[in-house]
């Protein structure tokens, strides 16, 4: 008995309510899509336009970085190239200015060196012609020193 009055209960009891909890449920998904589904999509939308755009500019600005920095190297680049060309030029100068001075130096040097030596031989013969009558007075003086007696 007990199984006969179980099957003839059912499991779902389909009545007016459902009607209303129908009605209900679509009067909530009007309600919720109208002021809270809507909304939040637009703002999903827009935040995410608004990250494409913002990525965009992002990448435009990274292009941009890496062109000026491209420029800027290149520009770099030349003005040592130019640094280098020039301290070689100047080092060229530098080094024929020094070959000029030390040559220069170097005549003026044999010259002052060649007059020394005329003035000196001039000097010398005159010594020497001065010296010769008395060089024999002064080397009797010398052998009487180093002897200790006169000749």
């Amino acid at each position: 008995m007990l199984a006969s009055a179980e099957a003839e209960v059912p499991l779902i009891d389909i009545d007016h309510t459902l009607w209303i909890q129908l009605g209900l449920f679509l009067v909530l998904l009007a309600f919720l899509t109208r002021f809270v589904f809507r909304p939040y999509l637009k703002l999903r939308d827009a935040r995410e336009a608004s990250m494409a755009g913002a990525r965009r500019e992002a990448g435009q600005l990274d292009e941009t970085a890496a062109a000026r920095l491209r420029d800027y190297e290149a520009r770099l680049e030349q003005a040592r190239a130019r640094g280098a060309e020039e301290g070689a030029r100047l080092h060229a100068e530098g080094a024929a200015r020094e070959a000029q001075v030390v040559a220069a130096a170097r005549t003026e040097t044999a010259a002052a060196l060649e007059t020394a030596r005329a003035s000196l031989g001039a000097q010398a013969v005159t010594l020497r012609a001065a010296m010769k009558p008395r060089a024999a007075e002064l080397a009797g003086a010398i052998v009487t020193k180093l002897v200790g007696r006169p000749l």
